[in-house]
């Protein structure tokens, strides 16, 4: 298991080479949120998505010898309470040093939900009387559910930094795999969490 580890875009706008976008003509409706703004937020999804498959795969060995625990893991849909259960795992399973720099990674990935669920799941507004030619979002809202509004203005940039620290825990998490496997060229991420499983107490 090894792959390439790349950041979003470059280090002034992250479209180096973009010269234009496709029309939205085609769309009966209009969304709010600007090419680049649109593009951002895509890369927001398809980076949490990678890291989301990474985290199935890294608790799937944990629960392997528990019918129970892997069952309840792959029928819960809440991404919250996914992560409570892999963080019961790795406390119960894994041990330190390894322990606490796995805990600190799933820390980070709860730390970066909220962010990228109002991102996602947020409806998409701008200023009232903005041009429909040149539109540009100020906010994603919960109109269903009232919540805290931003600290942080939803500008392509912020979208952006979301996106790469979602790509920066992914890569941490990759990094904490090469190295429980021992940094061979390639390995199995249940191969790498044997190496920093606890002893099994025969008493137990």
């Amino acid at each position: 298991m090894r792959s390439m580890i790349r950041s979003v875009g470059s280090s002034r706008s992250g479209l180096d080479g973009f010269a234009m976008f496709p029309s939205r003509k085609k769309f009966r409706y209009q969304v709010a949120p600007s090419d680049r703004q649109l593009w951002a937020i895509g890369m927001v999804v398809v980076q949490w998505s990678n890291l989301e498959t990474l985290l199935s795969l890294t608790v799937q060995p944990l629960c392997a010898n528990d019918t129970a625990v892997a069952l309840e893991f792959s029928s819960t849909r809440a991404f919250k309470l996914r992560m409570d259960l892999f963080e019961t795992l790795v406390e119960r399973k894994i041990r330190d040093p390894e322990r606490t720099d796995l805990l600190s990674i799933i820390l980070a990935v709860k730390n970066l939900q909220q962010q990228r669920d109002r991102i996602v799941h947020g409806n998409w507004g701008s200023e009232e009387g903005a041009p429909i030619d040149n539109p540009s979002a100020t906010g994603a809202f919960k109109w269903a559910v009232p919540s805290k509004p931003f600290e942080w203005k939803l500008d392509f940039g912020r979208i952006v930094k979301v996106a790469r620290d979602i790509d920066e825990v992914h890569a941490r998490l990759f990094s904490f795999l090469v190295q429980a496997a021992g940094n061979p060229p390639q390995f199995l991420v249940s191969d790498a969490l044997k190496r920093i499983s606890k002893t099994p107490n025969p008493l137990s």
